[in-house]
This record gives structure tokens, C-alpha cells and sequence, in this order.
């Protein structure tokens, strides 16, 4: 089952796939188990219809991320995961932030600012990308500041590919003063019916990923 989930996570002529073709066979199995850990995570609410499925299955991963740290995984991928967090020198706290992070997008998935918007980027991709450098580069700390900068490109551009993709869940991950700015219409954002001002919005978040 295991291998399963780490084929779909770089299948061939993904872009994980290209990404991971220079990596060593066990640094690139250990980036596998994190891209699908965080896969997980990410793509839950997107995935699930209801909500409160969506917070028992973040609960759940909670607990056998702390069963894990204590020696007890169940879930094929934390069984995986395990040696992999021992071996790098990984942190599990970071791991129950990201979650915790998504379970507050579950309960209010509108952002009310900039900075609330950076931040889940940066408890989630972010978190995902310093894993991914430390399991890379020793050095990794050094680059800090441009993993938080890559992190918020990559929420961008995968809130836009959630959006087009599953146009009937609310989570949109716009701020609500973007919105107002450009006039669009939350009815329009849960129905995803093209307008210029959704057409403006889309290609504010492609211009700020381009920045970064």
C-alpha cells in the first residue's frame, strides 16, 4: 500500500517526479513520505465534502502523529515515517502545526488579511519545504527566508489548481479585502463562474507567485 502512495506522489511526468530525479534513492524515498504526508493534509479539505469528516480525519492524524513519536504508528505512512523523522532529525511539532494550521482554515476558511494568508502558508508549505531542504542540505537553515518565500509561491499557485479542480467547496483562500477590491462576488467564488473581477483576482495570485 505504501508503495502505492509514493508512485502516485511522483508519478511518472509529474513535476515531483523531474524534481526528485537527481536525489539519491534513500534521501528521495524519505521526500516522497513527506510530499505524501502533507498531500494528506492539504488536499483534505478540498477532497471531503463534509467538514466534520474533514476535522475527525486531522484529529485523528494528530494522535498517530504522537503515537508515532512515541514508537506506536498504525498508518502505513507514519510506519514509514518513523525512521525517516529519526534519521533527519525532523520535528513533530512541526507536523501538529500544520495540521492544527488547516483545522482553523476548516472552521473559518476565509482569510481576513495578507498576513493570515502568509501564515498558513508558511504553517503548511512551509513547513513541508524546510522538511524537504533538511533532508536535502545539513545547511539548510541558511535558507530560511527563501523556503518562506518559495512556500507562499507554491500555496498560491496550488489554491488556484484546488479551485479549478473542485469548484464546489467554499474554500477559496482569497482574503476578504482582495475580494472587495476587485469586486468579486463571494456567489460567483462558490460557483466559480468566470467574471473579469474572478479573471483580476486569479491573475493577482499568479502575478504575487511570479514575484516570489
Amino acid at each position: 500500500m505504501i508503495n502505492q502512495w509514493l508512485e502516485n506522489i511522483a508519478s511518472p511526468g509529474s513535476d515531483n517526479y523531474y524534481a526528485l530525479l537527481k536525489v539519491t534513492p534513500e534521501k528521495k524515498h524519505a521526500i516522497k513520505i513527506i510530499l505524501a504526508l502533507f498531500d494528506i493534509f492539504i488536499t483534505m479539505p478540498f477532497v471531503l465534502s463534509d467538514d466534520e469528516i474533514v476535522r475527525a480525519k486531522l484529529r485523528w492524524w494528530k494522535e498517530e502523529l504522537i503515537k508515532t513519536q512515541q514508537h506506536h504508528a498504525s498508518h502505513p505512512l507514519s510506519i514509514a515515517l518513523e525512521p525517516i523523522m529519526e534519521k533527519y532529525q525532523l520535528n513533530y511539532n512541526a507536523l501538529l502545526q500544520s495540521i492544527s494550521a488547516i483545522e482553523e482554515r476548516v472552521q473559518n476558511s476565509q482569510f481576513p488579511d495578507e498576513q493570515s494568508l502568509r501564515d498558513f502558508y508558511t504553517y503548511t508549505y512551509g513547513i513541508r519545504e524546510r522538511m524537504i531542504a533538511k533532508i536535502l542540505f545539513p545547511e539548510a537553515k541558511k535558507y530560511s527566508e527563501a523556503i518562506h518565500h518559495l512556500a507562499y509561491c507554491l500555496g498560491l499557485i496550488d489554491n488556484l489548481k484546488h479551485i479549478r479542480q473542485r469548484a464546489a467547496k467554499t474554500y477559496v483562500f482569497f482574503t476578504d479585502e482582495e475580494a472587495r477590491e476587485l469586486g468579486v462576488d463571494k456567489n460567483l467564488l462558490l460557483t466559480i463562474k468566470m467574471s473579469e473581477p474572478l479573471r483580476k483576482l486569479f491573475q493577482c495570485h499568479i502575478d504575487k507567485a511570479h514575484e516570489h
